[in-house]
C-alpha cells in the first residue's frame, strides 16, 4: 500500500520528498489504526469485567471505548445493561436511546430500554419499545410477558390478556404465562377461568409454590376451606418458610373452628416474625390462642 503511494507520486516530486510524504502518511494512518484496537481493547476489557461481577470498572472501561468510538451502537447497548444491573435506570435508557440513534432497527437495545421504563414507571414508553421490538423480530415471548405486565400496570386488563394468549399459543407449556393470566383472570372476576389457568401453571411447574398458594386463595373466595388447606398444605410443604401461607391457612382453619390448629399456625407464623401477630398474641384478645397448647 505505501509502495503504491509513493509510486503514483509525480515524477518531479525528489526521493527524499517521497520519504517526508511517507513518513506523513503514515503518521496520519497508523493512530487511526491504534485508535480502532484501542476502542476493541476496551470493549473487551469492560466484558471481562462484567463477567467477573466488577460493574463499575467495566462501565469505565466502555466510557473509555466510547470516547474513542462514539458511533459503535453496542458499546451503549452493553454500558445500557450495566446501569440496568446496578440500578441506574436513567443512564441507561440514555444509552440505549444512543444506541437506537445509531442503530434504528436493534432489538435488543428497544426491549432492554422497554425494561429500564418499566422499572421507572412509564410503563407507556415501556409497551412503546416492546411494541417496536415485536415488531422488528415478531413474536417473542419475553416481549409479550414484559408488555403484559406493563398493561396490567395500567389497567389494562384485556389487553394484556391478548397478550399472554398470543405468547401461549407461541409456547404452550409456559408456566408463567398461565400463572400470570390467572392472575388477570381473578381480578376481572372470572375465578374459574383463573383456576383452570393455574391448574395449568402446576402442569408445567409443580414445584412453585407459589402458584399452589394462588389456588389456595382462590378455593377460599369459593369457600372451600377444605380444599384452600389442602393447597396451603402443598404450599409449606414446598416452602416451610412462608410465613403468610400459615396465616392464611390458620383462616380456613379457624373458618372450620378448628381453632387449636388455627393457633398453631399463628404461632408457627410469629416464630417466623410476623409482629402483627405476637402483639395480638400477647394481647387480652389474643388470650385463648395463647392459652392453648
Amino acid at each position: 500500500m505505501f509502495i503504491l503511494f509513493i509510486a503514483k507520486m509525480p515524477p518531479y516530486v525528489t526521493r527524499a520528498k517521497k520519504i517526508i510524504y511517507f513518513l506523513f502518511f503514515i503518521g496520519l494512518t497508523f493512530p487511526l489504526i491504534a485508535l480502532s484496537q484501542d476502542s476493541q481493547e476496551f470493549f473487551e476489557s469492560g466484558n471481562n469485567k462484567r463477567d467477573q461481577g466488577d460493574y463499575l470498572g467495566s462501565i469505565n472501561d466502555y466510557d473509555k471505548a466510547i470516547s474513542i468510538d462514539s458511533n459503535n451502537h453496542i458499546y451503549y447497548s452493553n454500558r445500557g445493561v450495566l446501569k440496568y444491573e446496578i440500578g441506574k435506570y436513567k443512564g441507561a435508557i440514555a444509552d440505549y436511546t444512543q444506541a437506537l440513534l445509531i442503530e434504528p432497527v436493534f432489538s435488543d437495545a428497544y426491549f432492554n430500554r422497554g425494561n429500564a421504563f418499566r422499572k421507572t414507571g412509564a410503563y407507556n414508553k415501556a409497551i412503546e419499545d416492546y411494541t417496536k421490538t415485536l415488531e422488528i423480530i415478531g413474536n417473542d415471548i419475553s416481549a409479550l410477558n414484559n408488555r403484559a405486565i406493563s398493561y396490567t400496570k395500567l389497567g389494562r386488563l384485556s389487553k394484556a390478556i391478548v397478550d399472554y394468549n398470543q405468547l401461549l399459543l407461541i409456547d404452550s407449556d409456559y408456566a408463567i404465562g398461565y400463572n400470570n393470566r390467572g392472575n388477570l383472570k381473578y381480578l376481572l372476576g372470572d375465578i374459574d377461568g383463573a383456576i383452570s389457568d393455574y391448574n395449568k401453571a402446576i402442569k408445567f411447574n409443580p414445584n412453585n409454590h407459589l402458584i399452589y398458594y394462588n389456588i389456595a386463595n382462590l378455593k377460599s373466595v369459593k369457600g372451600d376451606s377444605f380444599a384452600a388447606i389442602r393447597d396451603y398444605n402443598k404450599v409449606l410443604k414446598l416452602n416451610p418458610m412462608y410465613l403468610v401461607a400459615y396465616k392464611k391457612r390458620a383462616e380456613e382453619k379457624y373458618k372450620l373452628a378448628d381453632f387449636g390448629a388455627a393457633c398453631t399456625d399463628w404461632k408457627q407464623a410469629i416464630g417466623l416474625g410476623d409482629r402483627d401477630l405476637s402483639k395480638w398474641l400477647t394481647s387480652n384478645e389474643g388470650q385463648w390462642c395463647r392459652l392453648l397448647s
